[in-house]
Formats: C-alpha cells, structure tokens, sequence
C-alpha cells in the first residue's frame, strides 16, 4: 500500500468502479423484480379471463338448456353457449383492465 498520489487515484478509482458495479446490480434486479410483476400481473388478467369465459359458457349453456326444452331443441343448445363464453370473457377482459 502507498502512500502516493497515483496510488491514491488507483484507490479511488477502484472504490468508484466498485459503487457503479454495486449500483448495476441493483438496477438488474430491479427489472427483473418488475418483469416478473409484469408477468404476474399477465397471468392474472388471462386468468380472470378464463374463468369468466368459463362462467359465462355455463350460463349460456344452462339457460339455453332450459330454453331448449320448450323451443328449438338443439339448435338453441348450442348457439347461446358460445355467446355466453364470448360475453365472459369481454367481461374478464374489461375487468382485468381495471383491476
């Protein structure tokens, strides 16, 4: 260890290099952390989604089920499911948006 100048410089320098190396760490998981909030946050609109997609499939499909035992039959059966699937999943979407 010296006690010169340039010895002094080399120390600082070292010790500033050292701040940037710790700082970028840092920065790194800090984007990492928010990808996978991102991600999360992805995952549970797609989810909410799903499952209103799914609701909504069984809600058509159940009221058309009771219709159908008076009217048309079949054809009433199966058209009013893919409405109620379209109409959840609309809803899941909005309500992924703003929540």
């Amino acid at each position: 260890m010296g006690y010169g100048l340039m010895d002094a410089g080399r120390n600082t320098l070292a010790a500033g290099e050292a701040g940037f190396s710790a700082a970028s760490k840092i920065e790194q998981q800090r984007e990492a952390a928010n990808r996978g909030i991102a991600a999360a946050r992805q995952n549970a609109k797609m989810s909410t989604m799903g499952s209103l997609a799914g609701a909504g499939l069984q809600y058509g499909l159940s009221t058309a089920g009771s219709a159908a035992l008076g009217s048309s039959g079949m054809g009433a059966l199966m058209g009013a499911g893919p409405y109620g699937a379209l109409i959840g999943a609309g809803l899941g979407l909005l309500l992924g948006e703003l929540f």
